[in-house]
This record gives C-alpha cells, structure tokens and sequence, in this order.
C-alpha cells in the first residue's frame, strides 16, 4: 500500500469483464467478491494474482464461515473482511479478535462507532480501515442525517480514526483531495469504494 493514497475497491463484475490490462498499477486494488460463490470468488481471484491488495469478502464469510478466508488465502491475497463493525468497543474488540484468528488480515470498521471502539479493533493486531459516510448517501441524505456538510463530517471521522491507531479510511474519491490535504491525517491510506467502468452502473454508489 501507498501512504496518502488511494486504493480502488473494485467490483468483481469489472474484472470479469474488462481487460485485466487496464489494471496495471501494483498493490493498488481491492477486489471485491460480493455475490460470488466461493469456487468463483477462488476462480477469480487467482486470475487477478498479485494485482490486488485484498480480497474483500462478507456475504461469502457469513455463508462459508472462516472457510472461505481459509480458501482464498491459498491465493497469496490479504483478506479483507469488510463487516463495517459498529458495537460496544468490548464487542467489537472480541469480533475482530475472531476474524485475526480465522485468518483474515483487514477488517473495517464504522468511525462513527467513536475512538475507543476504533481502538479495540486496532488492538486486535488486524489492520482496520474506517468507514467514514457511506458513499451510498448522497450529500443531501448525509447532510441530513449528520446535520452538516458531509465533508466536515468526513474529515473530523478520519481525524478520529488516526488518533484511534486505524489504517485508513473509506471515503468518496471526492473527499480524497480534502482528507490529503489534512495534515492531521498524514500517514493515512484512503480507499474508494464502488469503483466502476465508464458506462456501467454504479449501482449503490452516490457520491
């Protein structure tokens, strides 16, 4: 990984149908394997070798169990479990606690959850990355829902992050600018979720 930098979360669907070429850039990738059973997430994975950073798995944890981590770790691949904790700090510690002891190297976790629940999930010995507004908010929900503009709440959840010991955080390629321009965040990693193909749907993705 690159500090100040941002890593694409791309979804599987690009990769299965594009030309592998286009992703050149070393490291940079986390590929994510929702919706795929595990022989499929396993097919591609292997296809895509050492172009990605992570694999980024849930859906296929909760129907597979530490299994799947297992499996797809034979790949050379971090795993990246993204189930965005948000609990108690004591919770989510012994969470991500269980994740480090199937296997899994990354988890996320929601910044919002507080420094102290950040914290726990440091403290596991994963590598956490905070979720800071979901990109799936477009800035008028956010606005509404956090009660000011989204960007503030951004940059003061990725403040909160580094003092917690996280990684880096999740944020809308929009706010990467801002958040690399924050010297209080030197030293983080940004990624950007949803990344898609020109054309192609963006499904969930707002911002």
């Amino acid at each position: 990984m690159y500090n100040a930098q941002a890593v694409w979360n791309v979804p599987s669907s690009i990769c299965q149908s594009s030309n592998l070429t286009r992703f050149q850039m070393p490291n940079r990738i986390v590929l994510a394997l929702d919706g795929l059973t595990l022989a499929e997430a396993l097919t591609l994975a292997t296809t895509m070798g050492k172009r990605c950073y992570a694999l980024k798995v849930h859906d296929l944890v909760d129907r597979e169990g530490s299994n799947a981590i297992s499996v797809l770790k034979k790949t050379g691949s971090r795993i990246w479990v993204d189930y965005k904790l948000h609990d108690v700090p004591t919770t989510v510690g012994h969470r991500a606690t269980a994740l480090r002891d199937s296997g899994a190297d990354i988890v996320t976790v929601h910044a919002s959850g507080g420094t102290e629940m950040m914290a726990a999930a440091v403290a596991s010995g994963l590598t956490v990355y905070a979720v800071t507004v979901l990109t799936s908010l477009s800035p008028e929900q956010a606005r509404s829902l956090h009660g000011r503009d989204p960007s503030e709440v951004v940059c003061d959840l990725a403040f909160q992050a580094k003092v917690a010991g996280c990684h880096g955080v999740v944020c809308s390629p929009k706010e990467v600018g801002l958040l690399k321009s924050d010297s209080r965040l030197q030293g983080m990693e940004f990624v950007i979720p949803g990344v898609r193909s020109p054309g192609v749907s963006v499904d969930d993705q707002k911002r």
